[in-house]
Formats: structure tokens, C-alpha cells, sequence
């Protein structure tokens, strides 16, 4: 039965968030928080798929991408992604970003390699420094938070009523 849900479980979540941004017009699936709901649902039982930390993983890896592309003064610098120029600010950002990330996961018990990825992603410029930035992920971070969650405890259900291997 696992081999079956899982999967349809991750489509269903990813599937939904990203129906949802097509008449919103607004990117909320972030590879990385795309990445959450894996961990959720392949991982169900284990720490780093829990609501706290997929949250709080989440929100740490905004801030620190957010916090290493102003201290490295990367908001106007090429994205670091696809045929772009690689420029020292970004890759000053990057560095910054993953430090505070790593950092504050370790603190407050919140290890998110999903949440990592979000650091990065605002600090390469995939997902831009600003307000609208910030909202766009924090409305994908509540969705994949909330509808993982549900995945997860569907497959902890699954997982408890199949016999052990």
C-alpha cells in the first residue's frame, strides 16, 4: 500500500499548489518547498518531517537568503542560476545565506534540508529579496505545510498497518 500512496499523495499535494498558483498567477512551488512535501510523505515518521520543522525549517531558510543577499548586497546582482553571470555578490550571499541557515536549524532543532534549499534559492535570485518574494513563499510554505501534513499522517496510517520487513 505504501509503494501506492506515497506517490499519489505527493502529486496530490504538489498537484494542488500548483493548480492553485495557475489563476493566482503566483509561483508558491518553490523547488524547495516542493522538496517539504517529500520529506513529509516519504518520510513521514521521521523528525525532520514534522509540522514544526518543515515550518520552522522553512521560515529560517527565508530569512537567512533574505538576510544573505542584503548583507551581500545581492538584490541587484545577476540570478546565479541558468546561462547568468556568476558574480561574487551572489556567491557572498549564497555563503552567508547557508551559514545562518545551518546555524539556526542546528539551534532551534528545526534540520530542514528543504528549508536549506530555501536559503539558496533567494540567495541565487531564483525567487526574488522583496515583499512579494517573502509572501510568495510564505503562501507556498503555509500550503505545503498544511496539505503535507495531511499527507503525512495518511502515511503514518499506512505505514503502522503494514507488517514490518
Amino acid at each position: 500500500m505504501r509503494k501506492i500512496a506515497s506517490p499519489l499523495l505527493l502529486v496530490l499535494v504538489i498537484g494542488l499548489i500548483a493548480v492553485a498558483s495557475v489563476p493566482a498567477q503566483q509561483s508558491w512551488l518553490a523547488p524547495s518547498i516542493a522538496a517539504a512535501a517529500f520529506t513529509q510523505v516519504f518520510n513521514a515518521a521521521q523528525p525532520g518531517a514534522r509540522l514544526y520543522t518543515i515550518i520552522l525549517g522553512q521560515v529560517i531558510g527565508v530569512v537567512s537568503g533574505f538576510a544573505g543577499t542584503l548583507l551581500a548586497r545581492a538584490g541587484d546582482a545577476p540570478k546565479f542560476i541558468g546561462n547568468h553571470d556568476i558574480t561574487w555578490q551572489r556567491v557572498l550571499a549564497i555563503v552567508i545565506a547557508v551559514a545562518i541557515t545551518a546555524t539556526l536549524q542546528e539551534l532551534f532543532k528545526a534540520r530542514s534540508p528543504a528549508g536549506g534549499t530555501t536559503a539558496v534559492v533567494v540567495a541565487v535570485g531564483a525567487e526574488t529579496a522583496t515583499l512579494d518574494g517573502a509572501i510568495r513563499l510564505a503562501v507556498g510554505i503555509v500550503m505545503v505545510a498544511v496539505l503535507g501534513e495531511a499527507a503525512r499522517r495518511v502515511m503514518l496510517v499506512v505505514e503502522k498497518s503494514e507488517p514490518e520487513s
